[in-house]
């Protein structure tokens, strides 16, 4: 094995910075929701949303609200089983983070394009 095969080889496993950049944004928003949803849950920090799910309707209405819309025929109503709750909330957070992180992708690709 020689060093140019070893540059070679690292050279393809590199991932450009804007795909770098929007998996990051994806994180964030997936870290981000996930404790908004547990503090509103399990504190009274977001009470003023809803008395008892106030981190489900945090995410439903205000951070994940687009994708919470085209899945709500799927999801359905807050008030259901508690684990439904939780597994519906978390689907939701899921694809809003894969979305994002898409739809950030594309955007910081045409940046690029344009601004080379």
């Amino acid at each position: 094995m020689t060093i140019r095969s070893v540059q070679r080889r690292h050279k393809e496993n590199r991932y450009s910075r804007q795909a770098i950049a929007a998996d990051a944004i994806a994180l964030t928003h997936f870290v981000f929701a996930n404790i908004a949803l547990i503090l509103g849950e399990t504190t009274e920090l977001l009470a003023a949303i809803d008395i008892q799910h106030g981190g489900i309707r945090f995410i439903y209405d205000y951070l994940d609200a687009p994708v919470y819309r085209l899945l709500q025929g799927f999801v359905g109503d807050v008030r259901a089983d508690g684990i439904y709750m939780l597994i519906a909330v978390e689907l939701v957070i899921i694809a809003s983070s894969i979305l994002y992180g898409f739809i950030s992708y594309l955007i910081l690709r045409l940046i690029a394009a344009v601004f080379p």
